[in-house]
């Protein structure tokens, strides 16, 4: 059996590489242990912006997955959790959303097949995963707020499947 994580890491809403806020500058050091094989961003410029941070520890380019992007425009959210955090993605409904991203936790998932990957996307695509994740394990707390910005999420994956979420900030 192979166990590969990925790990999801909330982008803050600013980023500047000249003066990365204290949550951010943590993060290379956070992943400099672990066996980090992948690393994939948004295209969004925060996003790839501490992606490369990362990346660098590890001697790793960045790849750009168009699965992590925020997508902006207005369609209210049908579910009452989702009300609390869901307007960003406007026109996009919820289930493309995740869909978009646990697509690009599966690309990720190849990519560091037996190891690690980390994913830098922005705080709401993040919550609609970890929420959908967390509830498919079994019943839990209510997610009723966005994740942290610099946060992670870590999915631990038994071959195909999701075995275990963590969640730090």
């Amino acid at each position: 059996m192979t166990h590969t994580i990925i790990h999801l890491v909330a982008t803050p809403k600013d980023f500047d590489p000249a003066d990365p806020p204290a949550a951010a500058a943590r993060l290379p050091k956070l992943f400099a242990d672990h066996d980090i094989t992948y690393v994939a961003a948004s295209p969004q410029g925060q996003a790839q912006q501490l992606a490369h941070t990362v990346a660098r520890t590890h001697r790793l380019t960045v790849g750009i997955d168009e699965g992590l992007m925020l997508h902006l425009g207005v369609q209210q959210p049908q579910s009452a959790w989702a009300k609390t955090f869901a307007s960003p993605f406007g026109a996009e409904p919820l289930h493309a959303v995740l869909n978009r991203v646990m697509d690009a936790v599966e690309r990720a998932h190849l990519e560091a097949d037996g190891h690690e990957a980390v994913l830098f996307s922005h705080p709401s695509t993040i919550t609609v995963v970890r929420h959908h994740i967390r509830n498919s394990l079994g019943p839990r707390p209510r997610l009723t707020k966005l994740v942290a910005p610099a946060s992670v999420t870590s999915v631990v994956m038994q071959d195909e499947k999701i075995i275990h979420t963590s969640y730090s900030h």
